[in-house]
């Protein structure tokens, strides 16, 4: 018979080759304790552009006239008023979520709003700098009667102006406003679930340290087309991801 032999392989190649684990792991470890952490799946994200639903000014100075029709909001502390602007909220699927929400108010530089009934005037001789704060609010509001003391025919607000909790949120952002230029503002989308009602999310814009913010409304385009045709509307942008 012949004799047996015993035959020793060596392994020539690296431990990173034949089981996978990068050199930098080649180290004792418990059994239990994982060599390398599972990294996070990276997320696809999309931006949708919520569309301009409706929107009316809030002046505490005539607190029972609504303004949902002109051309262009004075949303200013010159004459006391504030803008309720409400924008379609994107349908998300189970597994997307919303990351980033940002309110972009395109600059206005003439309207019938800044002149006369018959002549476009410059917006820019309105505007003023400051301070621009923006809350989510309830989207149970009819713009043909919304005003500051109420927000339908039949309703009244929590708190006269839209002052209560379950008018509006906390401010969930801000801008240092410059006269001239764009309003962009990004929003706490943390906040925002508890303020989408039936596909739709309302915000106030509310002026301090002398703001006067000439913001486009929804009817621009019939309004003071003629002023400038080009004027882009406002928007709420969603980050949407998953």
């Amino acid at each position: 018979m012949e004799p047996m032999r015993l035959v020793v392989l060596t392994l020539v190649a690296g431990c990173d080759v034949v089981w996978g684990v990068p050199a930098q792991y080649q180290q004792d470890a418990p059994i239990d304790v994982p060599l390398i952490d599972a990294a996070r799946d990276s997320e696809t994200c999309v931006t949708f552009d919520g569309a301009i639903e409706a929107d009316v000014i809030l002046f505490v100075n005539t607190p029972t006239q609504g303004h949902p029709t002109e051309g262009v909001m004075n949303v200013g502390v010159a004459v006391q008023s504030q803008g309720l602007l409400r924008y379609l909220v994107p349908t998300l699927t189970a597994r997307q979520h919303i990351a980033a929400v940002t309110l972009i108010a395109p600059y206005t530089p003439s309207s019938h709003t800044c002149g006369t009934a018959v002549t476009c005037g410059s917006c820019s001789t309105i505007a003023a700098d400051g301070r621009i704060d923006v809350e989510y609010a309830t989207s149970m509001w009819d713009e043909p009667v919304a005003c500051y003391a109420k927000p339908t025919t039949l309703t009244s607000w929590q708190m006269t102006g839209a002052l209560g909790a379950m008018d509006r949120s906390a401010p969930v952002g801000h801008a240092q406003y410059a006269k001239g230029t764009d309003l962009a503002i990004d929003l706490d989308p943390a906040a925002l679930q508890p303020w989408i009602q039936n596909g739709k999310v309302s915000v106030i814009l509310t002026p301090s340290l002398g703001a006067v913010a000439l913001v486009p409304q929804k009817d621009f385009p019939t309004a003071d087309q003629a002023c400038n045709a080009n004027q882009a509307p406002t928007r709420l942008q969603f980050k949407v991801c998953q």
